[in-house]
């Protein structure tokens, strides 16, 4: 047996679940570096598209993944600069005037200073880069898990959109043959000419479907061809026939909570930022201490030999006292913010994990449901209840009438209304669909002639045709065509 399509409701709760757990698996294989051109796996299997090859190609094919593995490289190189010493500074100084004399001796002066920070602040700043770093890279990783998503997300809708347009050429063909059986039974005396309108009309519903579908298709594709960085009309390989059911996850929702909290790289790339802010505090608060140069010079200006080398050291005065306590605020406030953000993350990632739990469980039993075919046993009851019930209609016409939605022959029935035991035969289906749809757009289906009822409702009767087409077609002896559509007559006072 063929297995069924799924469900629209299906197709898109399965999706969410999916790939919300799967966040708590990919981030162990986030870090893997990009595989060149040759060894990228093609998008499809067996001619087939296959899920887990587009959420490779999308990772090794997007230039936002390079982008942020650059910016990775760029992090990973700043620890090393911030933890070195200033470049050592050399100065030389002559005394032009002792050039072209033989009065003075040649005056010249050489300096070399390096700068020493104080003790603990290259430390405390090395340490924060490393942390950016760290959080840089959760960023990478969080960007290769947002476009996984995506990509099985489109892959979802892409099979939807596929196997609800083969539905939909399918149904297109039941409606054609449907029209033409209508036809016939009203061209034969034996059925209705509101049942051809109303086969007509969904087939017009169909084929304006088809047509959204079509366009939803094209959008699909477009989509996934920017992910893929091709060009937007590029052919994808044709979606699977179904999809398979995953197995029910038994985790409770706090081990599923805390093994995201492990795995997610939102909360690792948050906890590094806090740490990395915290040392940004400290060395704020350091800051308020000098920072020393050392200088060495040689100076041949001195007639004395033991002049001529000196050694010296300088310092920075500290004396803004305001941008300083400026600074360690500035450097406290930001510490805060990402603890709040960490806090938030946090409470959102649980969030996350415990609705994709519900749904996923949700979407579990609907596939279920729907996938697994009916017994056969079950399916010969509902054939022998229908059976019996057509046989007990027609040898009891005098039965009190019971809720149906066909129509009978030879009178009018109204959309929810009570039918005898004669509509067992009547075409029902798309005529009640189509009706309701009617009479919300405040139209009025004549559906024939019938007794009105005690309990009905008031029903406007379609205005003769009065003008000069209807004169016209009196005088040659024609009758104007019955309106079978007519809108409801509107009532306007006269104004004394």
């Amino acid at each position: 047996m063929r297995p069924l399509a799924p469900h629209p409701v299906l197709a898109s709760r399965l999706a969410a679940p999916w790939l919300a757990l799967l966040a708590l698996s990919l981030p162990a294989s986030a870090r893997a570096d990009t595989p060149p051109p040759s060894a990228r796996p093609p998008l499809d299997r067996a001619g087939v598209l296959d899920r887990q090859a587009l959420i490779t190609a999308v990772l090794a094919e997007n230039p936002s993944v390079e982008a942020a593995r650059q910016a990775v490289r760029a992090a990973k190189a700043r620890p090393a600069q911030e933890h070195a010493l200033d470049d050592p500074m050399l100065g030389y100084t002559i005394a032009p005037a002792s050039i072209a004399t033989d009065a003075v001796r040649f005056g010249q002066t050489i300096t070399v200073s390096q700068k020493l920070p104080w003790p603990g602040k290259r430390r405390l700043a090395a340490a924060a880069a490393r942390f950016e770093a760290d959080v840089a890279l959760a960023d990478y990783d969080a960007l290769r898990l947002s476009l996984s998503v995506l990509a099985s997300t489109l892959f979802d809708r892409y099979f939807y959109v596929e196997r609800a347009l083969a539905v939909n050429q399918a149904q297109q063909a039941l409606l054609t043959a449907l029209v033409d059986t209508a036809h016939a039974r009203y061209v034969a005396g034996s059925g209705s000419r509101d049942d051809t309108l109303q086969a007509r009309l969904a087939l017009i519903h169909e084929r304006h479907k088809a047509v959204m579908l079509r366009a939803e298709r094209r959008l699909v594709v477009a989509k996934v061809n920017e992910l893929l960085h091709r060009a937007p009309d590029t052919a994808l390989p044709d979606a699977p026939e179904h999809l398979s059911v995953p197995i029910l996850v038994t985790s409770s929702t706090a081990t599923l909570t805390e093994a995201a909290r492990r795995a997610r790289p939102e909360l690792k790339g948050a906890a590094a930022q806090v740490r990395a802010m915290q040392e940004r505090h400290e060395n704020a608060r350091r800051a308020r201490f000098p920072d020393f140069t050392v200088r060495g010079t040689y100076d041949s200006m001195w007639a004395m030999k033991r002049h001529q080398w000196m050694v010296g050291v300088s310092l920075n005065l500290p004396l803004q006292i305001g941008a300083n306590r400026a600074r360690i605020e500035e450097a406290a406030a930001e510490r805060a913010r990402a603890a709040a953000d960490a806090l938030a993350t946090a409470d959102r990632v649980a969030n996350e994990v415990k609705e994709a739990r519900v749904r996923f469980r949700e979407a579990h039993h609907i596939g279920q449901q729907i996938g697994h075919p009916l017994r056969p046993d079950f399916l010969e009851e509902v054939r022998r209840a229908d059976r019996d019930r057509v046989d007990r209609a027609r040898a009891n016409p005098d039965l009190p009438p019971r809720r149906h939605g066909a129509q009978a022959p030879g009178r009018k029935i109204r959309v929810g209304r009570t039918e005898g035991p004669e509509d067992v035969d009547g075409f029902h289906g798309v005529t009640v669909t189509f009706a309701r749809w009617l009479h919300k757009a405040r139209f009025r289906l004549h559906l024939g002639a019938h007794e009105p009822r005690p309990d009905d409702p008031p029903v406007h009767r379609p205005v003769p045709d009065t003008g000069p087409e209807a004169r016209r077609l009196e005088r040659v002896g024609r009758a104007p065509a019955p309106a079978i559509l007519s809108r409801q007559p509107r009532h306007r006072e006269r104004r004394p």
